[in-house]
């Protein structure tokens, strides 16, 4: 099946269609700003390169001018209500159809020359795929699991020039002359209420792309009462519809302010800028900081997560969404605020996520929701805006992504790409919810972990965007013990390194507790005894030679000195006697050894100490297989 939709690909493509890839689940693109591509057709190597993956992918076409003709489509819905209701397409040319996975009509049409057609919803049950829009085309699956089909039955793609639709003239559409006619009536359909709605939109569209004053705008406003005047055969006054014109016209302003802020590089509207004096500021009550888990998760603000594979990060997570939703303190010791949250995770199976949440002690009741394995990617505006719709029909207040790196589309290495991840989740915390993410570790790269800040994988923007940053790591020889690090808290003074154990169960963890603070003083102490013993299976080391090879390795000189005094009142070094060494050693003051001449074994540097891992993939692994 899936050499299938390949080959069709290319054939819709080569026949002058944007093709572009989508989840079968869901129908979304699995391409990010695919709208791009109802304007620029897709090419054959992007074409080849979206079906050379193993995973099961629908085939798309996106609607807009992109072949030269604009290309547009009518969408028969059929009524959810059980009562096999369809949209009414009566007055609709013949043309090119077909017969959706739920049973539906799909009618293709080019638009009349120089028109341009919009997303709208003229009828009950009918939809119009324009600009901006796209369909889903033979053989590919709906969800249902029916299949897509031409109504003209199978043709060869190979025998076309261009696909054989009918020309439509006006149908939702607005020429694009100098002056539009104020009382042009759309045609192709009735005028019914939606598309007067879209009406209404084209001609304040077409107004205001040029307007530049407020006297401008308001003269764009009166045309569109024109327009409603000429068109409407409503015995409604005009007075009595005017807050709905406004509020259609209103949207289109707001739009328009938009695009041109994006064209000229500016994404703000200048009207809205407040400009704060110092005295404002000092003055102004802020109120109490407010925190969805205090002291770790800010509200209305950004939160990563990261840690190397095994770390239990997944797990903490789901811990972490479960104390929320009921509104109890995560690890025994951070009181939360009760709330709804929903979990996008694209790395397991709703499978594996059922046994870990049953783990944890997950119930029915408990408000967490769950998107798995859709595609999802958040620098997506469509998919964006669709997951802002479940924030507010769901109250949802914590967004956790699980992990950053799969839910976008971008090269997390590039500053400019990850702005765009950012700035897209911005706008999930401006409509009230706040976002935790989990990350990967960058492999280190030498002995030392003094800039715990620049531990997390890709550009140094994804630091600096959040508003706090947590690590895990487990203790070494303490499997059933983790740390828990915050090497940056905007909202406050960043907490102490802590410790929080795993709570066992046969299967795998059964919850997390606090146990108190760790010192990391003492932890470095270790670190550098570790890796002085390893110095000194290659031979005796001064001081001073130990001191430049770790100081470069980022470990402090505190630390250094910590280091060797430990190792060495344990026993595991030893200080070698002044007699035993010649007069230029004697100058450097202090050599060490292994103690019982066990110097002059090479480093294994296969075998680091347990705090040095090495990131080696992507995908979370945990101790228990299978979970």
């Amino acid at each position: 099946m899936s050499e299938e939709l390949k080959a069709m690909a290319l054939k819709y493509n080569k026949s002058g269609l944007s093709v572009i890839p989508l989840h079968q689940e869901n129908k979304i693109p699995l391409i990010s700003k695919w709208e791009r591509y109802g304007t620029t057709r897709s090419t054959e190597q992007e074409v080849k390169s979206w079906w050379n993956a193993d995973s099961y992918r629908n085939i798309g076409i996106a609607c807009g001018p992109a072949n030269g003709k604009f290309l547009f489509v009518v969408d028969q819905d059929i009524a959810k209500d059980g009562s096999e209701r369809k949209g009414d397409i009566s007055g609709c040319p013949p043309t090119l159809s077909q017969t959706t996975g739920s049973g539906g009509k799909q009618l293709f049409y080019w638009a009349h020359a120089g028109y341009e057609v919009r997303n709208g919803k003229p009828r009950p049950l009918v939809d119009i795929r324009g600009l901006g829009g796209q369909v889903v085309v033979p053989p590919s699956i709906h969800p249902n699991g029916n299949k897509y089909s031409w109504d003209m039955g199978e043709f060869n793609l190979d025998d076309i020039q261009e696909f054989p639709l009918a020309e439509l003239e006006t149908f939702l559409g607005k020429q694009n002359e100098e002056k539009l006619p104020i009382n042009e009536v759309i045609g192709g359909l009735p005028v019914g209420e939606g598309l007067r709605h879209m009406g209404m939109a084209q001609v304040a569209g077409h107004y205001l792309r040029t307007a530049k004053t407020p006297e401008q705008i308001e003269l764009a406003r009166l045309a569109v009462y024109e327009w409603d005047r000429s068109v409407n055969k409503s015995p409604e006054p005009l007075a009595e519809r005017r807050k709905e014109i406004d509020s259609v016209f209103n949207g289109i302003l707001k739009s328009e302010i938009r695009k041109r802020g994006k064209e000229s590089g500016m994404q703000i509207d200048l009207s809205q800028i407040k400009l704060w004096s110092i005295a404002d500021i000092l003055t102004h009550d802020f109120g109490e900081q407010e925190w969805v888990v205090e002291s770790l998760i800010p509200k209305q603000g950004m939160t990563a997560f990261s840690g190397n594979p095994g770390d239990f990060k997944t797990w903490i997570t789901i811990h972490v969404a479960i104390s929320i939703s009921r509104g109890v303190a995560v690890f025994g010791k951070f009181p939360t605020t009760q709330a709804g949250v929903l979990v996008i995770d694209e790395e397991d199976h709703l499978r594996v996520l059922k046994k870990r949440l049953k783990l944890l002690g997950a119930t029915e009741t408990d408000n967490i929701h769950y998107l798995s394995q859709n595609g999802i990617k958040m620098d997506d505006d469509k998919t964006r805006d669709a997951i802002l719709d479940i924030i507010k029909e769901k109250n949802i207040k914590l967004l956790i992504l699980d992990s950053l790196v799969r839910v976008h589309s971008g090269d997390e290495n590039d500053a400019k790409s990850m702005a765009e991840v950012f700035s897209s989740l911005q706008k999930i915390i401006s409509a009230g919810a706040s976002v935790l993410f989990t990350h990967h570790h960058r492999k280190q790269q030498g002995l030392g972990t003094n800039n715990l800040g620049q531990s997390m994988r890709g550009s140094s923007d994804i630091l600096a965007v959040v508003d706090c940053h947590m690590m895990v790591e487990k203790k070494k020889d303490e499997p059933d013990r983790l740390i828990i690090r915050q090497p940056k808290l905007r909202q406050a003074e960043a907490l102490q390194p802590f410790e929080i154990k795993v709570a066992k169960g046969e299967l795998g963890p059964s919850g997390f507790e606090y146990v108190g603070g760790y010192d990391e003083k003492k932890k470095k102490a270790e670190e550098v005894a570790d890796v002085v013993i390893m110095l000194l299976k290659d031979g005796m080391k001064s001081r001073s030679e130990i001191q430049e090879i770790l100081l470069e390795e980022e470990f402090g000189k505190t630390a250094i000195d910590d280091g060797i005094k430990l190792a060495e009142g344990d026993g595991k070094i030893e200080r070698v006697p002044s007699k035993e060494l010649t007069r230029e050693e004697n100058k450097r003051k202090a050599y060490y050894r292994l103690p019982g001449g066990l110097q002059g074994v090479a480093i294994d540097l296969e075998h680091l100490p347990a705090s040095h891992t090495h990131i080696g993939k992507e995908k979370q692994e945990d101790e228990w297989a299978g979970l």
